[in-house]
């Protein structure tokens, strides 16, 4: 049941992720609306929608360590949005969004492949 509940959130994330294009490229054309503001509003609903962590009271103690951890693969994460969305200027949305999400299955693929991983 556990890896079933899994495989659901991992198929709405990507579903909703997929969606990206849907939304911005409308925004960049009909709003004329820039890529900084479309990430600022995406992150903000973002961060909304872990304020329910807050409702919830669930814990969210971290160490010095893992903030500056977070705090990189953040930075990282919005780079990856932000060109994202640059690409859709030189490219068509559906191979960029496409190639963006090929990226990772090619590194796991051949993390199992080379390197014997399993999970």
């Amino acid at each position: 049941m556990k890896s079933l509940k899994g495989i659901i959130y991992a198929m709405i994330s990507s579903g909703t992720f997929g969606l990206i294009p849907l939304f911005t490229i409308p925004l960049m054309g009909n709003m004329e609306m820039n890529e900084s503001n479309i990430l600022f509003y995406r992150f903000l609903f973002s961060t909304l929608m872990g304020a329910v962590c807050l409702l919830h009271k669930s814990t969210l103690k971290i160490n010095m360590k893992h903030l500056i951890s977070i705090i990189g693969l953040g930075a990282l994460y919005a780079l990856t949005a932000l060109f994202l969305i640059y690409s859709y200027h030189y490219i068509t949305s559906g191979v960029a969004t496409t190639i963006h999400f090929l990226y990772p299955i090619c590194v796991s693929f051949l993390m199992v492949v080379f390197f014997k991983e399993q999970k």
